[in-house]
């Protein structure tokens, strides 16, 4: 059974389940006002909030470049991301870290 994916909230900008649930009744948003989807503009809004520069790439790495190879392998396997994205593994910033050379993997 499949759940149906709720947008982003026209008030706050955060995700369907960060509001307070009631029920049979629209969450109440801890912005102010009840949940409702956000339109199209507001969500372009919330984007260019969140990301002023619009998408940057986390790292540029070529294929003829063995020590960036060895990066990109030691933060994108399988295994690497299981243990960076499990529990004390530091998450994204150890992704990025590792990606732009500043620790070694």
């Amino acid at each position: 059974m499949s759940q149906e994916l709720k947008p982003r909230c026209g008030n706050c900008g955060n995700a369907y389940v960060t509001h307070i649930p009631r029920r049979e009744a629209s969450p109440i948003c801890r912005k102010g006002g009840v949940y409702r989807p956000a339109t199209d503009a507001e969500l372009a809004a919330f984007y260019k909030e969140a990301f002023p520069e619009g998408p940057v790439p986390m790292a540029t790495i070529r294929f003829d470049d063995a020590e960036g190879m060895a990066r990109l392998k030691a933060a994108l396997s399988a295994e690497a991301l299981s243990q960076h994205m499990g529990p004390f593994g530091g998450g994204i910033d150890a992704i990025s870290a590792i990606l732009d050379g500043s620790v070694n993997p």
